[in-house]
């Protein structure tokens, strides 16, 4: 038994994605009540014949647009900036950032609205734009799980709140515990490289049979009682 719980802990240490970094491309848009203000933006990660990687950031409305750009580089699995560009306009206060990470002075070099800007540079100092990447491919499998737990069954916790009952998650019904099984799914799924809206499909269905199923046989988790030992 002792075996098996460390070998789980184990697993959930694991990254969620061990796999080399692949280029994407998504597009997105966005309006107000049928109003003819709306907005659109893309976001892509290209890799490049020298090696490098180019994270691209666009977008825009009527009134206003933002871009941001990143370059970088993996080596032995640690994410190296090359440069950082953002640029804001429209309504509010514009903004511009352009950044260089000069690994050989190991110096960050360039200006922030106007400001010189120049810092020391050393492993493991990303740019906004590149952290999220980073963030993206090293999360562990327990992070991953919690996240997708804590999404599933936050919205039942505030329903139960504000009607002064006692959450569901509390109660001996699977509920966290079926979100906690669509979880594993999808990362299981996503390590097999299966297609991303079937590995969303297929966790997604294993959460809502896992409920029906609990509801129709009326499953439940054991629960402990503290002994009244006076």
């Amino acid at each position: 038994m002792l075996r098996v719980l460390l070998f789980a802990l184990a697993a959930l240490a694991l990254p969620v994605q061990a796999q080399d970094l692949k280029p994407f491309s998504a597009s997105y848009t966005a309006d107000w009540k049928q109003l003819p203000v709306g907005g659109s933006a893309t976001r892509s990660l290209k890799a490049e014949s020298d090696g490098r990687w180019n994270l691209d950031f666009e977008a825009s409305m009527l009134v206003a647009g933002l871009t941001e750009q990143s370059t970088f580089r993996v080596e032995s699995g640690s994410f190296l900036p090359q440069t950082y560009r953002f640029k804001r306009s429209g309504l509010g206060k514009s903004k511009q950032v352009e950044l260089d990470f000069d690994w050989s002075a190991k110096q960050v070099i360039g200006s922030d609205r106007g400001n010189q800007v120049r810092v020391p540079l050393n492993r493991g100092l990303l740019d906004k734009s590149t952290y999220q990447i980073a963030l993206q491919h090293d999360t562990p499998v327990s992070a991953a799980v919690i996240m997708g737990v804590m999404t599933g069954v936050a919205g039942g916790v505030m329903r139960d709140v504000l009607c002064n009952e006692i959450p569901m998650i509390f109660q001996k019904e699977v509920y966290a515990t079926a979100c906690i099984a669509g979880s594993l799914v999808f990362i299981v799924l996503q390590r097999l490289e299966v297609t991303p809206w079937l590995a969303t499909g297929l966790s997604m269905a294993t959460v809502l049979l896992a409920r029906l199923a609990a509801i129709r046989w009326r499953l439940g988790l054991p629960r402990f009682h503290l002994l009244d030992r006076f």
